[in-house]
């Protein structure tokens, strides 16, 4: 259980490749999401040559995406090869403790699911949850399978290329929203953050106050398949919702244990704005 209020399953499908045949140390693509994100997911092992780790978050609504990705992970040799999956979700009123979770397997052949994989996932409904970000980054972190992990977004897709090179550049401010490369040490998300309010902004200036520098590397980059026009009114209640009853709080909160965590670093990062 995390925080009182969710329920967390880590490796509730676990990869079969290590990824160490060089003895090198893997770097983990860490991503997050809903049902609603699955047929993205389910693209990954060919956009990254790496283990995976995805965090699930579900509900009420959504929980036939568990059998759906088991039967995803039985049936596609590659997602099965990368992908460990974890998943999480919340607790019901009154609830106090997390239940224990059995998935029923409908027990298809391989190669009628994959024949028919999109009208499963189209069958499968999204949540109707606030989507907890922050804390779906961290479970992805903490369940990967190797120590330095690539933090991403579900419907990011990340470019291919061997030519790598480095340089430091400063912190630009509290409104900065980049993609880290870190190590499991390294600080993690602040998991109280209301959904979409300074997410990963609050996690990049945290490393500022920690005395953290920032290197950007050449021909490493990622991309979103379109560019989003608008909201869509959900979004936007998850939002106004997020702002009239959470921000406050995780703001001072937040303000609070930097602070008092890294009293000497203030001029360097500025004041967090959100």
């Amino acid at each position: 259980m995390h925080s009182d209020e969710y329920c967390v399953s880590y490796n509730f499908l676990e990869a079969e490749d290590s990824f160490r045949e060089d003895g090198l140390e893997p770097i983990t693509l860490a991503v997050h999401g809903t049902a609603e994100m699955l047929s993205l997911i389910e693209k990954k092992p060919a956009n990254w040559d790496g283990p995976i780790s995805f965090g699930l978050f579900v509900d009420f609504h959504s929980k036939e995406a568990l059998e759906y990705i088991s039967d995803v992970h039985r049936c596609d040799e590659e997602f099965r090869k990368k992908v460990t999956v974890h998943f999480a979700f919340r607790l019901s009123a009154f609830q106090d403790i997390c239940p224990s979770i059995t998935i029923a397997s409908k027990n298809r052949e391989c190669m009628e699911f994959l024949k028919n994989r999109d009208k499963y996932r189209a069958g499968i409904k999204g949540p109707f949850q606030l989507y907890p970000s922050n804390l779906m980054r961290n479970i992805a972190r903490h369940g990967a399978k190797s120590d330095i992990h690539f933090i991403a977004d579900g419907d990011m897709v990340m470019n291919t290329s061997d030519e790598i090179s480095a340089w430091e550049i400063p912190y630009s401010s509290s409104l900065w929203e980049v993609q880290v490369i870190l190590h499991r040490n390294d600080l993690y998300n602040a998991d109280y953050f209301p959904a979409r309010i300074k997410v990963m902004q609050s996690l990049v200036y945290s490393l500022c106050r920690a005395n953290y520098t920032f290197n950007l590397l050449s021909h490493v980059f990622n991309v979103h398949e379109g560019i989003k026009l608008d909201d869509t009114n959900y979004s936007k209640s998850v939002i106004a919702h997020s702002k009239k009853y959470g921000r406050k709080i995780a703001y001072d909160r937040y303000v609070k244990e930097m602070d008092e965590h890294y009293p000497s670093t203030l001029t360097r990062c500025g004041k967090f704005v959100m």
